[in-house]
């Protein structure tokens, strides 16, 4: 079950990209407040695609996440299970390498305890494929 709200790490513009900036490694880090206890077992990623408005009204949007999509999420197990509590927040330093024919990402994972002022816990280096 979903211990806090999706949020973005890579963002591609295809109408506007360019080979020079796929090859350009983009990073990103996400702070995830979460909701509830739990035993955390890892991440799920999933794709989002919008696309422009075809005519007045909502731009079209697919996701992996949407019941009965046929795009797989995607589950980057962490080393061990960690125990989480409500407050405490789990930091994702995001790695998106697109330059190659298969893209990499790596996804460094910490978990910071609510209210403990020392140095964030690390969980793993986590990484697709």
């Amino acid at each position: 079950a979903t211990l806090a709200q999706a949020q973005p790490f890579e963002q591609l513009d295809f109408g506007s990209a360019t080979a020079g900036r796929l090859a350009e490694p983009q990073h990103s880090r996400i702070s995830f407040g979460l909701a509830r206890a739990a035993s955390l077992r890892g991440l799920a990623l999933h794709i989002e695609v919008a696309f422009p408005p075809l005519a007045e009204g909502a731009a079209p949007r697919v996701s992996s996440a949407d019941e009965g999509s046929h795009w797989p999420t995607v589950l980057l197990p962490l080393p061990q299970p960690a125990e989480v509590a409500v407050g405490d927040t789990l930091v994702v330093e995001a790695e998106a390498r697109s330059a190659d024919e298969q893209p990499r990402y790596s996804f460094h994972v910490w978990l910071q305890r609510a209210g403990a002022p020392s140095q964030p816990e690390a969980l793993g280096c986590l990484c697709y494929p």
